[in-house]
């Protein structure tokens, strides 16, 4: 399997485990701490590959980039989707640890959202 090919399904399970625990925030809480659950071991699987390979590996964590700034801008969602669901972690704490976790994971979907459009302006055909 290709680097590429590793890349985009790793991207796949982040993507659709973190919309599924944001659509499930309100009312749904055995299927939203699920996939909580799975986001956070997607993350820890990527970092996990990345510290693994050799240096320069397409699968290591920083790659040369014709746009560095993608790499840093790369770096900044995932670490709001790492924030919000280790927030999610106490959440039952109290309401001060919900609401933590809430205004995390909106803000981290506000960046993702932003991702998606830089992505398809610089990249659609």
């Amino acid at each position: 399997m290709t680097a590429l090919v590793v890349r985009r399904c790793w991207h796949v399970l982040l993507a659709s485990t973190f919309l599924v625990a944001y659509l499930t925030g309100n009312g749904f809480g055995r299927l939203h701490a699920i996939a909580g659950w799975c986001v956070l071991a997607a993350l820890l699987l990527r970092l996990g590959v990345a510290l693994a390979v050799p240096t320069g590996s397409d699968l290591a964590l920083w790659r040369a980039r014709r746009r560095p700034w993608l790499g840093w801008l790369a770096a900044l969602v995932l670490s709001l989707v790492l924030a919000a669901g280790i927030s999610g972690l106490p959440a039952e704490a109290g309401e001060a640890a919900r609401e933590l976790h809430s205004r995390l994971s909106d803000l981290a979907m506000a960046m993702v959202g932003g991702h998606m459009s830089l992505m398809l302006l610089l990249f659609a055909a």
